[in-house]
């Protein structure tokens, strides 16, 4: 190999890096507001791919859905999933369920989480769109979009935050350009559905 293939390669690596962080970021900003330390979590092992964590019930189809990324420690955790055939680096629709223990990561509650994300987000993009859905002070629904926001594609996220004795959740569903009627409703259906069981840290 070239000195020059290998400045290609290295090239092409780059690039698929940037596109990574490109597709995720938006998304990936919220979670660090919502979960704050997130990015000091180690990874480990969760089991079965389709597992949630295991205080959250979320209804996804195994055949549909592939389990992307798994990180977290004995605070906190997240999972992420991509349709079946995608990747972290390409994707259309995306999932994400994120858990912790408030007793390990102080959380000022959900109205803090969603005030925080807002700002996170239209800061980010000044021409975001923001919507409270619901709001209630262990549990909250929203929903964002950017639309021609520099270096990011347009996104559109629905979300839930909530709560059950000492752990708290946040679960969201995000997509590449605008959700359609039909899908914007069947995931708030089912992030109204979700919710967290006992279950020992």
């Amino acid at each position: 190999m070239t000195r020059g293939d290998e400045r290609r390669g290295h090239d092409a690596e780059e690039e698929k890096a940037d596109m990574y962080t490109m597709k995720r970021s938006a998304h990936a900003a919220l979670a660090l507001a919502a979960v704050m330390v997130l990015p000091a979590c180690a990874t480990t092992e969760w089991g079965t791919a389709m597992d949630v964590p295991r205080h959250v019930e979320l209804r996804l189809e195994p055949a549909a859905w592939t389990l992307a990324n798994s990180q977290g420690d004995a605070r906190l955790s997240m999972r992420e999933y991509v349709p079946a055939g995608e990747s972290l680096e390409r994707w259309t629709r995306f999932v994400s369920v994120q858990t912790f223990s408030d007793a390990r990561v102080p959380f000022p509650g959900a109205r803090w989480a969603m005030s925080e994300c807002r700002a996170l987000l239209q800061t980010r993009c000044p021409g975001a769109t923001w919507t409270l859905l619901s709001e209630a002070p262990d549990d909250g629904t929203y929903e964002w979009r950017i639309s021609g926001c520099p270096g990011q594609p347009d996104q559109h996220e629905v979300g839930r935050i909530l709560r059950l004795g000492g752990t708290w959740a946040r679960v969201t569903f995000t997509v590449q350009g605008r959700m359609d009627p039909a899908t914007r409703e069947e995931w708030l259906r089912r992030l109204g559905e979700t919710r967290l069981v006992a279950g020992a840290w």
